[in-house]
């Protein structure tokens, strides 16, 4: 980073407080990515699907993302670290409209982010079949509540391409530096 020890330490106290710093920031370049491939006039159920699809494609397309977002303990207890928000917004969201089963919405986000999460592990560590994202997406909708002829069609709706990376900001630099080599 060309930057002195001394000069670090003015702006992060420890090397953890640095991860926390970059985490935060990727969370929300992640977020802002997701986002736009997954509209919000999209309808509940198809934009948690969609949401998951596109993480899942994205950290695999770019392993060394893949591989930093399975390190973020979840649930974490700072809340700006959270890229999982909007999957856990939208869970609550279709559990109050009746989209998804009634129950608590920690479980509905443990279904999802808890399965999201190992299918990203998963799939780092030997490309799975084509539409493993869609599989695993497809037994989440089942989990919360969805009948599994609906969750079939849509865990295997076509997406919208998914938004390019950044050019500015963390993924920005890291993709200047030729460090996000695509897989």
């Amino acid at each position: 980073a060309e930057v002195s020890r001394g000069s670090f330490y003015n702006y992060f106290p420890s090397l953890p407080a640095l991860y926390d710093g970059l985490a935060k920031q990727l969370m929300q370049e992640f977020a802002e990515i997701t986002d736009v491939s997954a509209p919000s006039t999209l309808d509940t159920v198809t934009r948690v699907a969609s949401t998951m699809r596109i993480l899942m494609r994205l950290v695999v397309d770019f392993p060394m993302l893949g591989r930093f977002l399975t390190q973020i303990q979840w649930p974490n207890q700072n809340p700006d670290l959270d890229i999982f928000q909007n999957i856990v917004r939208d869970i609550q969201l279709g559990i109050k409209e009746g989209s998804f089963t009634n129950m608590p919405a920690s479980i509905g986000a443990n279904i999802a982010i808890g399965s999201l999460i190992g299918g990203i592990h998963t799939m780092l560590l030997k490309r799975p079949a084509k539409g493993f994202e869609d599989q695993v997406t497809n037994q989440v909708l089942i989990g919360l509540g969805i009948d599994a002829k609906s969750a079939s069609k849509i865990s295997q709706t076509s997406l919208s391409s998914r938004a390019p990376l950044p050019q500015t900001g963390i993924l920005g630099k890291l993709a200047e530096m030729g460090v996000l080599a695509k897989k």
